[in-house]
C-alpha cells in the first residue's frame, strides 16, 4: 500500500510549530483495507524542539486545554500504557523508515488541510535536518478531496478525537468511503 494518511497533534498552526506526536496508517484508497500503523509521541522532547526555532502558540495552549480528557492524555505523566514516547529525531526517522516501507518516494501522502499535516512535518524534518522520504508532488489532502466530494458521505469518528492515529485511521476510511461513492457516479 503507498497510500498513507497522516495527523500530527502540535502546539501551534504554524509551519513552525512544535509536534506533539505523527500517527499514520497505510490504506488502500479503493478498498476497505487499512494496512500497517505508526504512532509515536515527542513529549518528553519539546525543549529539544523549542531550542531549534519550533514554535508554540497561547491559542492552541488555550485550544488544548479545552478538549476531553481523553485527548490530553497525550500530556500524562507517565504516558499511558502502551504509548510509545521518543526523540523527535528518532520519531522522524521511524516515521521515515515506516514511508520507505510502503513505497517511499511513490507514497501518497495524505494529510488533513493543504497546509498542515504534511506542511509541518516536512518542516519538522528540515529542522532536524533529515531529508523527507517522500516526494513534495506526493502530498494529498484529505480536507479537500472531503470538501469537494464528502457531503453525501458521513465522517465516522472512530477512537479519540485529537488522537493522531485514531485521527488518521477515521481519515482513512473516510477516504475510502468518498472514493467508493465517487467512482460509483
Amino acid at each position: 500500500m503507498n497510500h498513507i494518511m497522516v495527523d500530527i497533534e502540535t502546539l501551534d498552526t504554524v509551519q513552525s510549530a512544535v509536534v506533539l506526536s505523527i500517527g499514520a496508517v497505510a490504506f488502500d484508497p479503493h478498498t476497505k483495507e487499512l494496512g500497517e500503523k505508526f504512532y509515536v509521541e515527542f513529549t518528553t522532547d519539546l525543549q529539544a524542539q523549542q531550542r531549534l526555532g519550533r514554535t508554540i502558540s497561547a491559542d492552541t495552549i488555550t485550544w488544548w486545554m479545552q478538549q476531553g480528557a481523553a485527548a490530553k492524555q497525550i500530556f500524562a505523566d507517565p504516558a499511558p500504557e502502551g504509548v510509545r514516547r521518543v526523540s523527535t529525531a528518532q520519531g522522524l526517522a521511524e516515521f521515515a523508515s515506516f514511508i520507505t516501507r510502503h513505497g517511499g518516494k511513490k507514497v501518497e501522502l495524505w494529510g488533513n488541510g493543504a497546509d498542515f499535516d504534511n506542511v509541518i512535518i516536512g518542516s519538522l524534518f528540515d529542522t532536524f535536518g533529515l531529508v523527507k522520504p517522500w516526494s513534495y508532488g506526493k502530498n494529498r489532502c484529505y480536507r479537500t478531496m472531503k470538501r469537494i466530494f464528502g457531503e453525501n458521505v458521513p465522517l465516522v469518528r472512530q477512537g479519540v478525537h485529537h488522537n493522531g492515529l485514531d485521527d488518521a485511521i477515521t481519515q482513512a476510511v473516510h477516504l475510502q468511503e468518498i472514493f467508493a461513492c465517487v467512482t460509483r457516479r
